[in-house]
């Protein structure tokens, strides 16, 4: 079994768990985007916008740094899954979570 840390907030931080994937694995079957922080708790007025640009990072650009590795990895297997996880506080908001919610809605 592997396991590596990874910031997946980091578009190189990624590409070096995928090129560790590549070379234990010869394709893949599955990426289930799962990351997520919560982010600032505030007034929309009162969210710094480094908090938001964290949030946004970590909750949405994550899952695309993984899916465009690994799609070519998928493809090499012949097919599989990627399955992106979000929230309910994406489609009804939460309060005081406007980055959170935001960021669950993209």
């Amino acid at each position: 079994m592997t396991s590596l840390v990874t910031d997946v907030s980091n578009p190189i931080d990624v590409e070096h768990l995928f090129d560790v994937v590549k070379k234990k694995w010869d394709g893949l079957d599955v990426l289930v985007n799962n990351a997520g922080i919560a982010g600032p708790t505030a007034l929309v007025e009162n969210i710094e916008y480094q908090d938001l640009e964290d949030t946004l990072k970590v909750n949405v650009s994550s899952q695309f740094y993984c899916a465009k590795h690994a799609v070519p990895l998928i493809k090499k297997s012949g097919g599989g899954s990627i399955i992106n996880l979000s929230s309910v506080a994406g489609r009804h908001g939460f309060a005081f979570r406007s980055p959170y919610s935001a960021a669950k809605w993209g």
